[in-house]
């Protein structure tokens, strides 16, 4: 409304309740300086020269805001609610010291009776003082030309370029506050990914862990079948009818982890191997085989563990390591020829060593070397069209014999009226898996 009326606000006071308007242009027709409405009780006063009266001020009580575009227009209206006061003339002396000319005007609230010293010794804080006269918070303006103009002129300044740098530095830590809260934003978002990462590479690792433990499992799974496999196929289960020195090793040693059982067909010896590298004999080993087993447990490094063992009459032997590496004591130099041609046949399946100067020898290619003079042996062999898929001979000191081949099926024969290997196997003999034979009609048969 008081813009419509070319008026600018020139004056608050929030305790006194009332706000002044005066003209933008002084040189208006009405010749009106100010308009304080009282916007708590509806008052309002403006501010006239009286053509008559002189300078005087007209209130008017009860006023509504319909009214005030009136008395904005035209100060003179009158409403019939108003009463008069004249405005006091302005002194031209100082009010504070009473001698020195009034150079000061004070904004905004306009009181102008105050000269450039008594003015100058008002406390002031950031350039801004007390009106002595209103108490309102004011700015001053020495007249052009004071000595104190260019000082205050210079202050005021001072106090416009302190509040734009208070303003700037509000904007700048505004600024900081938004460039921080970003970076702070980046940094959770960081963290976060780096965590996500942490948690993907953590899971990734446990999968990993968890399919290589279940690999494991899976690998000691079959581990274990196939060596159940491999004792199926050994036989866990034995008949025998020893001598008491083999028959107390076999008794002690014998479980299905066994491997390998041998007899010595002219002693009371037997040597067992099992799975794991552990071995045993009795007494009775053939004196060879005796020395170099005794050896083997004098080195401190290196020792050798056997892996397969044959024993035959007349201290005959085969003996096969861990490592490879093979030794024995056999009939001549034919048998040393055919032991070395396992080399280039597969290797030894089995040795069997039967009468004095015979003895069976079964290749890795199924193959074999026979100079076994066991007649019920040979002839089987010549049955089977002499087939190289043979996996295991054994032969007795009185033309006993067992025959394995690579389909699981086995034949023997041979043994003496009084053995009584017969009547032992009466009810295994589709589950048999191997014989051996010693002397005197003594036996060994493993099965499942």
């Amino acid at each position: 409304l008081a813009r419509a009326a070319a008026l600018e606000e020139t004056y608050y006071n929030e305790q006194s309740r009332v706000v002044s308007f005066a003209p933008a242009n002084t040189d208006t027709e009405h010749n009106l300086s100010r308009v304080n409405v009282y916007y708590t009780t509806g008052t309002v006063g403006t501010c006239i020269d009286h053509p008559r009266q002189g300078k005087t001020q007209l209130f008017r009580r009860n006023v509504t805001l319909a009214m005030l575009p009136d008395i904005f227009c035209d100060p003179r209206v009158h409403t019939g609610t108003g009463y008069h006061r004249r405005v006091r003339q302005r002194r031209a002396t100082c009010a504070v010291c009473l001698d020195k000319e009034s150079q000061v005007t004070l904004r905004p609230c306009g009181h102008d009776q105050l000269c450039a010293g008594c003015a100058d010794q008002l406390p002031r804080r950031d350039g801004r003082l007390t009106c002595p006269i209103c108490r309102a918070e004011c700015m001053f303006a020495p007249l052009a030309g004071a000595p104190l103009a260019e000082e205050y002129e210079a202050e005021a300044a001072l106090v416009s370029l302190r509040r734009e740098e208070s303003e700037v530095q509000q904007r700048i830590q505004a600024a900081k506050s938004v460039v921080d809260a970003a970076k702070e934003r980046r940094a959770v978002e960081v963290r976060r990914a780096e965590e996500e990462r942490k948690r993907a590479a953590a899971a990734a690792a446990a999968a990993e862990l968890a399919r290589q433990a279940e690999l494991r499992r899976q690998q000691e799974r079959e581990r274990q079948a196939q060596l159940q496999r491999e004792r199926a196929a050994r036989g866990t289960q034995r008949k025998y009818s020893l001598y008491p020195k083999a028959k107390e090793t076999i008794d002690e040693e014998f479980d299905e982890c066994t491997k390998i059982v041998a007899l010595n067909p002219t002693s009371e010896g037997a040597f067992v191997i099992d799975e794991n590298g552990g071995y045993a004999y009795s007494a009775g080993m053939p004196d060879g085989l005796y020395d170099l087993m005794q050896e083997e447990k004098k080195k401190k490094r290196n020792q050798r563990t056997p892996a397969y063992v044959a024993l035959g009459s007349e201290n005959r032997y085969y003996i096969r390591f861990t490592d490879g590496s093979s030794q024995w004591s056999g009939d001549g130099d034919e048998f040393d020829k055919s032991v070395r041609e396992g080399m280039s046949k597969g290797g030894i399946r089995s040795v069997a060593f039967g009468e004095p100067d015979s003895w069976f020898i079964v290749y890795g290619n199924g193959g074999w070397s026979n100079l076994s003079n066991c007649p019920g042996l040979n002839n089987k062999i010549s049955a089977r069209n002499r087939r190289g898929d043979l996996t295991c001979v054994s032969l007795g000191p009185n033309r006993e014999w067992y025959l394995a081949a690579e389909n699981g099926r086995t034949w023997w024969g041979g043994w003496g009226n009084n053995s009584a290997l017969p009547a032992q196997i009466k009810h295994i003999k589709d589950r048999i898996t191997f014989m051996d034979f010693g002397g005197d009609d003594t036996f060994i048969v493993r099965y499942e």
